[in-house]
């Protein structure tokens, strides 16, 4: 990475983190585009060419968790169904970051969670999510109809967002603990079939 580029990283990772900071300190309503910039010490006109609003921000990580897994999953040579491929990206992207990052993932999950504006961004950012993941999967395609691959999709990040809220529930969420909700989330969605249909 040149020096141009980190230093481009470098700015972005700190308008994310005053972001979390303020709101958690202020509140999500509470907190200017103009306080965040000064914390990260960059002009409002900076924090504008990273983010066009203070919901991007807070769900930035979540961005790159996504691109994360999308990087692992192009990079995957296995073949199984396309829920377990997606899911077990989502899993692995999990233990790409360091501690501080997981840190201030748990701090932007909960805002997430507590802000209606920021949900809508973050939803918008699991459809853009689905969607490319199938862009890549629908060449592969065999027999398979398209809207089977839409629900094994659209369940995979499902099963990724149950597994976030139930992780968040615990007093100290550790990273580990996220992956091996979203692989059990995963695991069970495969079997899901066979449980509805025995069902009385």
């Amino acid at each position: 990475m040149g020096l141009r580029e980190r230093r481009k990283v470098e700015r972005r990772g700190a308008i994310v983190a005053a972001t979390l900071e303020l709101c958690t300190e202020n509140g999500f309503d509470a907190t200017t585009v103009d306080a965040i910039a000064e914390r990260a010490d960059v002009s409002r006109r900076t924090f504008f060419r990273f983010f066009p609003a203070k919901e991007n921000a807070v769900i930035a990580l979540d961005d790159d968790l996504f691109a994360t897994a999308m990087d692992l999953f192009e990079r995957s040579a296995r073949t199984a169904p396309a829920i377990e491929l997606v899911g077990e990206a989502l899993a692995e992207a999990t233990t790409r970051f360091d501690d501080d990052w997981h840190a201030r993932f748990v701090l932007a999950a909960r805002l997430h969670d507590s802000v209606p504006g920021i949900e809508a961004v973050g939803l918008e950012l699991c459809a853009r999510t689905v969607s490319q993941f199938r862009a890549h999967l629908l060449p592969r395609l065999h027999k398979a109809p398209e809207h089977v691959l839409d629900l094994a999709l659209e369940s995979a990040v499902s099963a990724w967002r149950l597994a976030r809220a139930e992780w968040l529930r615990a007093a100290d969420p550790k990273p580990a603990a996220l992956r091996k909700l979203v692989r059990r989330n995963v695991k069970a969605l495969t079997e899901a079939t066979t449980l509805v249909a025995t069902t009385g």
